[in-house]
């Protein structure tokens, strides 16, 4: 019987090593799918960040090219600011752009070519609807990618009348990710002839 105990304990002490063993590369794997399952995590978590990123900025383009459509719409309506009937012939329509001053930050309507209503701000003569941005923090933001053009259309149905009724519809394009969008605001305005 001793001899068969000795032979038990051996056999003990090499089938406990052996699984000693197997113990050790098991936590090896483990390891490395840990490593694994962490770069996967990494991964998904930077592109959901950057995704944020891209719809962050996004909504802030759509936002500062909504507040330059209001802005020049009020800027146009502003008797202070400008005349209609000075600046549109009867029957007729006339270009604009929105210009600001760099020192005061004060914007005016400037008269620009007349054409077509701007669709982009790739080509030569959108280009003059560039917008130049006086707003804290976003002169990067809307650098060539912002255009805006206001239309000012005289809509008076007779000519003998003492007012003048004028349309003003203010047009903004932008460009964000290769995509071209556009929005468009009209307003109406009457101006009285003095007699």
């Amino acid at each position: 019987m001793g001899l068969n105990s000795k032979t038990k304990s051996k056999s003990k002490t090499k089938s406990q090593s052996k699984s000693q063993f197997k113990f050790k590369a098991l936590g090896l794997v483990e390891v490395l799918i840990a490593i694994a399952v962490t770069g996967i995590l990494m991964t998904a978590s930077i592109t959901v960040a950057t995704r944020a990123l891209m719809l962050i900025r996004g909504n802030e383009l759509v936002d500062l090219a909504s507040s330059i459509l209001v802005r020049s719409l009020e800027i146009s309506r502003s008797p202070a600011n400008f005349n209609f009937s000075d600046q549109v012939n009867q029957g007729s329509s006339a270009n604009f752009k929105l210009s600001s001053d760099p020192t005061t930050q004060q914007y005016s309507l400037m008269p620009a070519p007349n054409g077509p209503e701007i669709t982009d701000c790739t080509s030569s003569t959108q280009a003059n609807y560039l917008v130049e941005i006086g707003l804290r923090g976003s002169n990067e933001l809307a650098a060539n990618v912002i255009c805006n053009q206001i239309v000012i259309t005289d809509v008076t149905v007779s000519a003998n009348t003492a007012s003048r009724v004028f349309q003003v519809k203010s047009v903004v394009v932008y460009e964000y990710l290769g995509n071209i969008s556009k929005q468009e605001l009209i307003s109406y305005s009457t101006e009285f002839i003095p007699v």
